[in-house]
């Protein structure tokens, strides 16, 4: 059987893909998070389905007791917060009941959906679960251990500004002398395989051309994303500070405008984020850290002092991520499909 050299060159690039996703699955491995107490009649599992993600992503926490039927168990009060999480959705499960050797049992669980909104370390602070026995005066608390979730930014490592970390470098030093490397023959399969990666580069090149130029729909979150990148090299003065933020609050605004349609364009930021709770993917909690970002941009552009450096880079980085978090959005059913 011949092999023809467009062959040859799909199956050099197939495997560089499967490498590729390969060790990006690797470094994207989030582990669950369990933890058992036993205290007094309780017994207690706490877990988080992940120890690490991303700002666009959401964890499941999962509180479970299981107590004799006799014992009154109250489970801990959740907010809209719990540590630096956003709690999205607090669900109990109905409670059931089990026949043990001795007594019955009674098994209570709770799913809570926890969302971040900056890139850092999070942690989910102790939850108590009180406990009494109506037939005594006996009672107590069971204590669960903090936990900590990794979050990692949307943005690429070059816009994360000079504190980010540095790549990984060679160790090794520069050498005082260089040695020219031996000449190499080129074998007629080399040659080969050169050629025909060369040919599909042409050809998946010139598709791609194509496809640019036919396309009439352009992504136009992605050129607010890039215009926002270029921000980042003013807020070197007072003046320039205050008109990143004009900057930032606009390229949200429109960013907004985009993602609700064109005839959107004239109404309010409140009207905007009400269409986009159309969206499934688009929880309150966006929607309040929309409201909350424009309302600390409105600050510090109109409270008539400048805004610090370090303020300047919070606000810069919270506008990232909500913008990459829209573009992220799948694409919300139309009116008509809706209706249908």
């Amino acid at each position: 059987m011949r092999y023809t050299p467009y062959v040859l060159a799909s199956v050099l690039f197939a495997c560089a893909s499967v490498g590729d996703t390969a060790i990006a699955a690797e470094q994207d491995s989030p582990q669950p998070l369990t933890q058992h107490i036993t205290t007094g009649p309780l017994d207690v599992e706490f877990s988080i389905d992940r120890d690490s993600m991303t700002a666009a992503q959401s964890a499941t926490a999962t509180l479970r007791v299981v107590s004799p039927a006799a014992v009154r168990v109250e489970l801990p009060e959740i907010g809209e917060k719990l540590g630096g999480f956003a709690v999205e959705s607090v669900s109990d499960a109905p409670s059931k009941a089990q026949a043990g050797p001795d007594q019955a049992y009674t098994i209570q669980l709770r799913t809570i959906t926890l969302s971040p909104f900056l890139p850092g370390d999070y942690e989910v602070p102790t939850l108590e679960i009180r406990w009494r026995k109506p037939d005594s005066r006996e009672s107590g608390v069971a204590r669960t251990q903090p936990v900590t979730v990794h979050v990692r930014s949307l943005l690429p490592l070059a816009l994360k500004g000079a504190d980010a970390p540095p790549p990984n470098l060679d160790p090794g030093t520069i050498r005082d002398e260089y040695i020219a490397p031996a000449a190499r023959r080129w074998s007629p399969i080399t040659v080969t395989i050169f050629a025909g990666a060369a040919l599909m580069g042409i050809t998946v090149g010139a598709f791609s051309l194509m496809r640019r130029r036919s396309s009439h729909s352009p992504d136009p979150l992605q050129a607010i994303i890039q215009r926002t990148a270029a921000l980042r090299a003013g807020a070197t003065s007072p003046d320039a500070a205050i008109e990143l933020c004009h900057s930032l609050a606009t390229s949200l605004q429109s960013a907004l405008v985009a993602k609700g349609g064109s005839s959107a364009a004239s109404t309010s930021v409140s009207d905007l984020l009400a269409a986009l709770e159309n969206n499934p993917m688009f929880s309150p909690s966006h929607s309040k850290n929309i409201q909350s970002l424009l309302e600390q941009l409105d600050t510090a552009r109109f409270s008539g002092e400048s805004p610090a450096p370090r303020e300047c880079e919070a606000l810069v980085e919270k506008t990232f991520d909500i913008l990459l978090s829209l573009q992220a959005l799948p694409a919300a059913a139309s009116p008509a499909e809706v209706t249908q």
